[in-house]
């Protein structure tokens, strides 16, 4: 029975150990943002460092919308116009055809080019300091947000696991 015991607490103290580690982490991240408010030079690093990011990320963002797509059983135009509200591309009428006539695997190559194209000259339109902010707010939510919901179902792991 004592070993029994022993094993759960060696479980939940290696379960705890691997929480602390992506807790600094987050938090090492958020301290970064929320400490180049003063830093003039932090703050331009950080946009540029989160542009990067975007644009490393646009194909898998795609890819993903259009696994969605897929389960949904959308066509390519359903999809374009889902895809048009949420990320307020404003498709010409010409680009918005093109775009319907390809399959979802030219589309993923071709809309992740045009949505780069896209954000970059927003980008370009705006200081750094507006790009900051927006990237900041931005960042901050969805990273409180999803840190609250992995905690929530790491909760729910460590009482399964306690249970067994």
């Amino acid at each position: 029975m004592e070993g029994r015991h022993f094993g759960i607490r060696k479980h939940l103290f290696d379960y705890d150990s691997v929480i602390n580690k992506q807790r600094q982490a987050i938090y090492k991240k958020r301290d970064d943002i929320l400490n180049s408010e003063t830093d003039v030079e932090l703050r331009k690093y950080l946009v540029e460092q989160i542009k990067l990011e975007i644009e490393e990320n646009m194909s898998d963002i795609i890819r993903q919308q259009i696994a969605n797509a897929n389960v949904l059983g959308q066509s390519p135009a359903q999809f374009l116009r889902v895809i048009d509200k949420e990320f307020s591309l404003k498709l010409e009428h010409k680009q918005s055809k093109a775009f319907e006539e390809m399959s979802f695997e030219k589309l993923q190559s071709e809309l992740s080019l045009f949505m780069l194209d896209q954000l970059k000259a927003k980008f370009a339109m705006m200081d750094v300091d507006r790009l900051y902010q927006i990237f900041k707010d931005v960042y901050l939510y969805h990273l409180d947000t999803l840190r609250v919901r992995h905690l929530d179902d790491m909760e729910y792991l460590r009482d399964k696991v306690g249970l067994m």
